[in-house]
Parts: structure tokens; C-alpha cells; sequence
């Protein structure tokens, strides 16, 4: 399926649970190096943009080690933050790291959540999405566990980049991305890293998506020249 210039069908999720499970002992250090210490920054950005949100549990899809989870629980203290990822050895590096505290860690597919119809009040995704078998259906499925009026944030690298960033982009990847991720990580993961970002849908079709699972007031915002993607939504009253 195509939509606004992506495909709704994306890797093999057996092979990237095993990468994933492969590099967690150094991810948060490769997250750090390689987007040279932007990630954080980003995802509080992403954060930053959510107002007022009804009751409910804020949920991290793709929550790996749990970073957007631990700022979340700071962004929201008095509400359960519920991480969610199918690669176990993600999860307990989170639970080893103290980011469980007043959150949960749930090992699950993010197309298929065993949460209930309407518990979120927030579901959030950052840097997962490229790694769904079907964007389309990630999508349907937050909107599915949100409560009405409840907010959606996926940040994601997207096929977005600026014509005048595309020739810097271009030599950190050649340059920096892929050769400094395998060294750090002492495997070929960081090849798969830099071909997901190349074939990642690009915003508009996770725009289109949105909409056509029932999202409203859709919108967009770029950070470093269009290399990160921050899409918001929210889900209305049914």
C-alpha cells in the first residue's frame, strides 16, 4: 500500500527484535553519540508540544530502554507511564536502569497492543515507527487504546530533509552514522539504521494515516533541516 510517498509495509520484525536485542547493551551510548546528543533534546520538544490531556495511563510504544518513558514520567509524575516494546532485553535494560519507577514495562507488538479500547491518555512513539511491519496499522491501533481527546506524538526520521541540509546529511551518514555505529556497537546494525531512515515513509503519508484513522487537529513540526519528524494528533470525541 502507498500513501503520500511511503508504504505501510515495512521490515521483517523477527530480524529487527534480533538486531535490537544485539545492541542493547550499548544503545543508550550509540543513541547519544550518533545523533550527537540531539535525541533527548528532540524528545523533550515533542513532549513540550502536548497540552492538556484527559484522564488516563500515557503509554511509549516502541518504549525500548525507556528513555522517552523516564522523561515522560517527568513531563506527567502523577500518572502511570506504561512502556511497551516486543524486544525483552530493551525492556529489562529499562527495568535495570530505575526508569520503571511509577511505570510498567510490557513486552508487545505495537500492532497489536493488550491494552484496552480507550485507556491513553497520551501515546507516544519516537524513532520506532520506521520499524513496523505496517505504519498504517500502528497508527490505527494508537488511536484504538486512546481515550477521547487523548494525544498522539510519533517522532520519527523522515524522508523530509531540507534541500540545503541534504549534502551535510548525506556525509554523516557516510561518514559518521554507519562506520562510528559499528565500531561502538561492534555490529552491522547501524547499516540497517541508515537504510530504514532512507526508505521510512515521509511525513505526509504518516499525515494521511493519521487522518484516515480518525485523528484530528494533524499537524507537523522539523527539527535539524527535516532530518526528525515530530507529528502530532488528536483523537476526538466518538
Amino acid at each position: 500500500m502507498s500513501v503520500g510517498g511511503g508504504t505501510a509495509t515495512g521490515p521483517d520484525p523477527a530480524a529487527v527484535r534480533s538486531m535490537f536485542a544485539s545492541i542493547t547493551p550499548r544503545y543508550d551510548l550509540l543513541n547519544r553519540v550518533l545523533s550527537l546528543r540531539q535525541d533527548q533534546r528532540w524528545r523533550r520538544k515533542a513532549l513540550g508540544g502536548i497540552n492538556a490531556i484527559p484522564a488516563g495511563a500515557v503509554v511509549d510504544v516502541c518504549s525500548g530502554t525507556g528513555d522517552f518513558q523516564a522523561l515522560a514520567r517527568r513531563r506527567w509524575p502523577d500518572r502511570l507511564v506504561v512502556g511497551t516494546d516486543f524486544c525483552e532485553p530493551m525492556l529489562r535494560r529499562a527495568r535495570e536502569a530505575g526508569r520503571g519507577r511509577r511505570g510498567t514495562h510490557v513486552c508487545a507488538d505495537a500492532l497489536r497492543l493488550p491494552l484496552r479500547d480507550g485507556c491513553a491518555a497520551a501515546v507516544l512513539m519516537a524513532f520506532g515507527a520506521r520499524n513496523l511491519v505496517d505504519g498504517r496499522t500502528g497508527v490505527l491501533e494508537a488511536h484504538r487504546i486512546l481515550a477521547p481527546g487523548g494525544a498522539f506524538v510519533l517522532l520519527e526520521f523522515t524522508n523530509d530533509v531540507s534541500p540545503w541540509m541534504r549534502p551535510f546529511y548525506a556525509a554523516y551518514e557516510r561518514c559518521f552514522l554507519v562506520p562510528v555505529g559499528s565500531l561502538v556497537s561492534g555490529t552491522g546494525a547501524y547499516g540497517y539504521l541508515a537504510t530504514s531512515m532512507r526508505s521510512v515513509p515521509r511525513a505526509a503519508a504518516w499525515e494521511a494515516w493519521m487522518r484516515e484513522a480518525g485523528f484530528g487537529e494533524v499537524g507537523t513540526d522539523r527539527y535539524c533541516g527535516g532530518v526528525v519528524t515530530c507529528l502530532r494528533g488528536r483523537k476526538g470525541a466518538p
